[in-house]
């Protein structure tokens, strides 16, 4: 239940967001995204804490710590040491469970490695390539994919980060966009 919290609080942040940039929309290469308002950065600190609380109850899930550790770079700014918990969870989801959904969270962290100030540019894109490439290939539920498509959205065109973790989300959400029939605008 703190997870869901979670994603509707983030729903209501990128609501308030969307009715914002109604009035003066950003640039389409992203280089000028707003900064997050008073009322998006509140509900995203809310969603942040509920995904802690889910981490809590079930420490080892994926998508919590996936989450969590999204927020932490769009609100502070910061890679949460909790990245490479959240990597290991989605690994070993992948591989003991035949879980596609861990390769959707895989997909996120493979992206949010482009934050880390210390990254292989090279390495991070080319790894966050093969990954989109993989769950297309790996998908079995017709929502993996769409789901994935909304958070590269959310990174490339609303939340701002580093120019180079925009980029990729925009690159992702298009190469997703053009390999599934399943994605509707």
């Amino acid at each position: 239940v703190e997870a869901l919290l979670g994603s509707v609080q983030k729903r209501r942040a990128q609501l308030a967001w969307l009715k914002r940039i109604a009035k003066t929309p950003p640039a389409d290469d992203g280089t000028d995204l707003p900064a997050l308002s008073d009322k998006e950065r509140r509900a995203l600190v809310r969603a942040k804490a509920h995904y802690e609380r889910a981490m809590a109850l079930q420490p080892g899930q994926h998508w919590f710590i996936t989450q969590y550790v999204s927020l932490g770079v769009i609100l502070d700014d910061t890679l949460d040491e909790q990245w490479h918990k959240a990597g290991l969870a989605a690994a070993i989801q992948a591989i003991r469970h035949r879980d596609t959904w861990a390769h959707t969270s895989i997909v996120e962290l493979r992206l949010l490695a482009a934050f880390a100030t210390d990254c292989d540019k090279e390495k991070v894109e080319e790894r966050f390539d093969n990954e989109i490439a993989d769950l297309l290939d790996r998908q079995d539920d017709r929502f993996q994919v769409p789901a994935t498509w909304r958070q590269l959205q959310r990174y490339g065109h609303w939340w701002p980060t580093s120019p180079l973790l925009v980029r990729l989300a925009r690159s992702g959400a298009k190469t997703l966009h053009s390999q599934s029939s399943d994605i509707s605008l």
